[in-house]
């Protein structure tokens, strides 16, 4: 089909349009058709339930034939077994079906994985959207009424507005700009700009597997799977564009999906985001473009951490933590989080073009961009339906690839003007008034007046580029508390807040994790869930939270959620010792697990090429200040006899061997630590500590399934490896009335573990049968003589019976 076709007689939009069918009719052709209607079982049945749920039909029209008739008739009896075999057989393949699941999820954790485990224990009722949508004075009801209504409000968006605080100037000068350019390109001998087959490649892996096919229904995988087959086409088709100067038309359409605004009035629909899916084929075009022109952090400010390699949203917050350990006695400190409304949505393009320009983009390359933003449409997808088309005549679209880059640039310069007049607070002589997250900017400084100053700034630059900061912005509106990057700065008791929510979020997500089995013994393999926890939960419980100036009282309700979280995985009760429930499921203590995250950091902060993060770090290095982020990570690299400072500044570790040197410090020196605990605990006495090792499941997880019987033996087994499994000479040393230890049921000896599993006349029939089996097997390993040696008493044998692993 790609040779039979003449790729070099036709247009660009014929090109791209002639690609789509072919990879449209080679999909239809190797990937098998899904049935639009079932006329088969409504699940998925192997060849086995097959034929028993035939048999079963079969039983039940004889019983219907005969008159149905009941009691112990034969046809009665056997439509009811054949009935049960069926539901045996089903149970039977989905618990085969749910371990094979799980066992997935644990050897590779992911978001897909992870939103598949959650749907699977869901309920099928599908939530419509909002019975009524509003905007304005508009009010829909049907389905139809309110995708009409955000294609309006989506459309009126996209269309540039007047407001009495904006300035024509720049837009005027711009635009005339942009006029002269086009004059120009269109009179100049431009140089050829060729791509090439590897860039194409780049381009592709770049895309993202599992979204949501493009208006013409190509996916990423379309494209991957064809690979080296078609890279020759958009070579072709990407140097036709750079030629002509003109994108295909299909490049410029989108499919805008209104995503709701966490915790927002779902009636209203300006609390809805639209997110943007636009051509797979314009989403390659796109990459190699930004690559083929240089458009990455182009000129890009040094506090600006958004969409950016090698840079995160963690160390704008890291900067303000560090603002905030210069301060010092009464000093203030002045903070403004500015709230851009719409940020992407209202990018006036002309400006956009002329900061383009004006920033050294070729003109080839300008003109493509140019050509890119104009004559853009998007539809409005809402209930399985989608709007009529509408114009999109200003922003940048939320979900297109060179919408972050293209954004920065053009709110760049306002953070540049701050830098350049020293607006704000510096930390030494590095600036750091207003570390940046894309349009999440905060603004910092110690003066009232320079606040006002500041504030002033971006005021003029919103209204020179069209675009509202904040509707009372020249108002000074004191707070103790805003949020900034997901965490609250406050005036006081700032780590107690932030540590609060964290806390309140995670439980959330255990919460919302208790259908697929994340709890005690009816649940998942504790092993499964431990994993899933730590996946899963343990990211949002400590997210953003390295940043901040912790001490260990802060710290203590964090250890109490995730200490109390694997003792109910395990089903251990509260007195258990804490280093057992650790070692148990090879996990790490919170502290430890914010180490890894701090460590992280600095290990980001050190491979970065920012200049004002790096110069930061290593004054607050040097300066030693006590609240610093900086001097916390000291500790921790002499708490793990990790390299220092230096050498980890300077040497730039690859990021997985750092990963490694930093797992296997942190693992070791916990597990040295809390064996030492275990040592201590007289409760622990018969739990083996040679094996216990952090990132290392005990035995008696490992050699389980997920099934709830083998959930309940081993968590009884696991009282008794802890010493908390409750009998009569616990009772009577823990209760404060007098209680008598003696076993109750044969009432010869105090009731004590030994008793329970190798004394007690009442269990005797049930140790004969199971005792001889073991002895049997272990004698046929080690010999008749080693056995006598090793279990000639009652203690060895109940160590035996309780954790094997401390016989060699």
């Amino acid at each position: 089909m790609i040779t039979a076709y003449n790729w070099n007689d036709s247009d660009v939009n014929e090109k791209v349009s002639q690609l789509t069918s072919i990879l449209h009719k080679t999909a239809d052709k190797v990937v098998p058709k899904k049935l639009i209607k079932l006329t088969g079982f409504k699940n998925k049945a192997s060849p086995k339930v097959r034929q028993l749920i035939q048999a079963s039909k079969q039983k039940h029209r004889e019983w219907d034939n005969a008159g149905r008739p009941r009691n112990n008739h034969i046809l009665f009896v056997g439509k009811k077994s054949a009935k049960r075999a069926l539901r045996r057989q089903q149970r039977k393949e989905a618990a085969i079906e749910r371990e094979q699941f799980l066992q997935r999820l644990e050897k590779d954790p992911n978001d897909k994985a992870f939103f598949q485990l959650i749907k699977r224990n869901q309920s099928s009722i599908k939530s419509n959207g909002p019975e009524i949508l509003i905007d304005g004075d508009k009010t829909a009801k049907t389905p139809s009424n309110q995708r009409e209504t955000f294609a309006d409000y989506f459309k009126n968006l996209a269309t540039p507005q007047e407001n009495r605080n904006f300035k024509d100037e720049l837009l005027s000068n711009s635009t005339n700009r942009c006029n002269l350019i086009k004059e120009v390109s269109k009179n100049s001998t431009k140089r050829k700009i060729l791509v090439t087959q590897q860039e194409i490649l780049n381009a592709i892996q770049k895309l993202k597997n599992g979204k949501s096919p493009d208006e013409y229904g190509i996916t990423a995988e379309h494209i991957k799977y064809a690979g080296n087959e078609i890279t020759h086409i958009y070579q072709n088709i990407f140097n036709q564009i750079f030629k002509e100067g003109k994108v295909a038309t299909s490049f410029k359409t989108g499919i805008i999906t209104p995503v709701p605004k966490k915790g927002k009035d779902l009636t209203q629909a300006t609390n809805y985001r639209g997110i943007t899916v636009t051509s797979a084929h314009g989403k390659v075009y796109e990459y190699v473009l930004i690559e083929k022109a240089g458009l990455k952090n182009i000129n890009q400010s040094n506090l600006q951490f958004g969409f950016t390699e090698r840079l995160s949203p963690t160390m704008a917050a890291l900067i303000l933590s560090e603002v905030y350990s210069e301060i010092n006695g009464k000093d203030l400190l002045f903070i403004t989080t500015l709230d851009s409304q719409k940020a992407f949505d209202v990018v006036n393009h002309q400006i956009l073009l002329d900061k383009l320009y004006y920033l050294g983009v070729d003109i080839e390359y300008w003109d493509v961009i140019e050509d890119m933003y104009n004559g853009v449409t998007s539809t409005v997808k809402w209930q399985g339906d989608t709007s009529l088309s509408f114009s999109i005549d200003q922003g940048v679209r939320q979900g297109g690839i060179l919408s972050s880059h293209l954004y920065k640039q053009y709110i760049n310069e306002l953070l540049s003007e701050l830098e350049t007049h020293n607006m704000g607070i510096s930390i030494g002589n590095t600036y750091a008034g207003c570390p940046s997250c894309a349009d999440d900017i905060v603004l910092l400084s110690n003066d009232q007046n320079e606040m006002q100053e500041m504030l002033n700034t971006v005021y003029d630059y919103s209204s020179d580029h069209r675009f509202l900061i904040h509707p009372a912005i020249t108002l000074w509106n004191f707070k103790s508390e805003t949020t900034h990057l997901g965490l609250k700065r406050t005036t006081s008791e700032e780590t107690k807040i932030n540590i609060n929510d964290r806390i309140s979020l995670a439980r959330r997500t255990l919460y919302s994790l208790i259908k697929t089995g994340v709890h005690g013994t009816n649940g998942l393999n504790p092993r499964t869930s431990c994993k899933i926890y730590q996946v899963y939960v343990i990211p949002r419980l400590l997210y953003g939270l390295e940043t901040l100036n912790l001490q260990n009282k802060d710290t203590v309700a964090l250890c109490s959620f995730h200490l109390s979280t694997l003792k109910h995985i395990q089903s251990l009760p509260n007195r258990t010792a804490t280093s057992a429930v650790y070692l148990l499921l090879g996990a790490l203590p919170i502290t430890a697990e914010l180490h890894k995250r701090q460590l992280s950091l600095l290990h980001s902060i050190a491979m970065s090429h920012n200049n004002s993060i790096r110069e930061i770090a290593w004054r607050q290095h040097t300066a030693g200040r006590p609240n610093s982020f900086f001097k916390r990570i000291n500790d921790i690299l002499d708490m793990y006899q990790l390299p220092s400072f230096n050498e980890i500044m300077n040497q730039h570790y690859n990021k997985l061997d750092w990963k490694n040197i930093v797992r296997t410090a942190i693992s070791s020196h916990w597990t040295v630590k809390l064996k030492a605990d275990c040592e201590e605990k007289s409760t622990l006495n018969l739990l083996s500590k040679r094996n216990l090792n952090i990132g290392q499941t005990h035995n008696v997880w490992d050699t389980i399934s997920s099934s709830v019987k083998d959930v309940r033996k081993a968590a009884t087994k696991v009282r008794m490896l802890t010493g908390t499994y409750m009998l009569q000479t616990l009772k009577a040393k823990f209760n404060q009335a007098e209680i008598d230890p003696t076993c109750p049921i044969c009432k010869i000896e105090a009731e004590d573990l030994q008793h329970l599993l190798t004394s007690c006349p009442a269990y005797r029939h049930i140790r004969k049968s199971h005792f001889q089996q073991i002895k049997e097997y272990i004698v046929s390993k080690i010999g008749s003589s080693a056995w006598t040696i090793n279990f000639n008493n009652k203690l060895a044998i109940t160590q035996l019976l309780i954790d094997c692993q401390s016989f060699r």
